[in-house]
């Protein structure tokens, strides 16, 4: 995410509760991602706070721009193929000069079994009519992408999605009156009943399958795939409630 645009959105009551929502999330889609070394493409605020439940130690972040481990283009990472466990990528892909580059060169370094944990923003959306109208409630440099066009690009890698959760019904309105009146959407969202919008954000547990695997087409596959529920084995589940 580019530096002049995260930094003072990053200050704003809406980008605080956003956050807020998605430390609950990831504690939650993280927990049981386990390995030897992350590394997490893109700067976002707060990674420490949202990944504090996952089991892996060495971490390092790669980006266009300092602050970072390592500055490079996330589209030719220094990284050596097949040597790291889980890859983070934090609204990675709207901010990035390539996305689809950038996702290749994330199935390049990731093993075999490997994990991809992704969030995004959603195109269809309040948040993304707000785009539509250049007024992005997230600041500008972001290009949000279609869901099922993600889902395709990584199809088309061999990954199969383990878990995905929706998240943030509240308004993208900056006034901080209004988002705290409005906690009661996120109830609303996560319950089995229709939301009143769609939900403005997404996260997604994916797993590289090794070459040669058959791929696994769940649903969200068909006609036009969209990224759908799922579980992830070994006690990593989903909550099929809408979020």
């Amino acid at each position: 995410m580019a530096a002049s645009t995260s930094e003072s959105w990053f200050e704003t009551p809406l980008a605080r509760a956003t956050l807020a929502c998605e430390r609950l999330l990831a504690g939650r889609l993280t927990e049981r991602l386990f390995g030897g070394r992350l590394l997490q493409l893109g700067h976002w605020s707060e990674m420490s706070a949202l990944l504090e439940h996952c089991r892996v130690n060495r971490r390092l972040v790669v980006d266009a721009a300092a602050p970072a481990d390592i500055v490079a283009d996330l589209a030719a990472l220094p990284v050596a193929s097949g040597s790291i466990d889980v890859v983070v990528m934090p609204h990675t892909l709207e901010f990035a000069a390539n996305p689809h580059a950038s996702l290749r060169e994330a199935d390049r370094v990731l093993a075999h079994g490997g994990h991809i944990f992704m969030l995004g923003f959603s195109r269809y959306s309040l948040w993304g009519f707000r785009e539509l109208l250049r007024r992005p409630p997230y600041g500008n440099g972001a290009r949000l992408l279609a869901e099922h066009r993600i889902g395709d690009w990584m199809q088309l890698l061999g990954f199969e999605l383990l878990a995905m959760e929706r998240y943030f019904y509240r308004l993208p309105i900056n006034q901080p009156w209004l988002i705290r009146r409005s906690r009661w959407l996120e109830q609303w969202g996560r319950s089995r009943l229709p939301g009143p919008w769609p939900a403005a954000a997404w996260a997604a547990v994916f797993r590289k399958q090794p070459p040669g695997a058959t791929p696994i087409s769940p649903h969200w596959y068909g006609r036009r795939p969209v990224i759908r529920p799922g579980t992830v084995p070994g006690g990593l589940s989903h909550n099929r409630k809408r979020s």
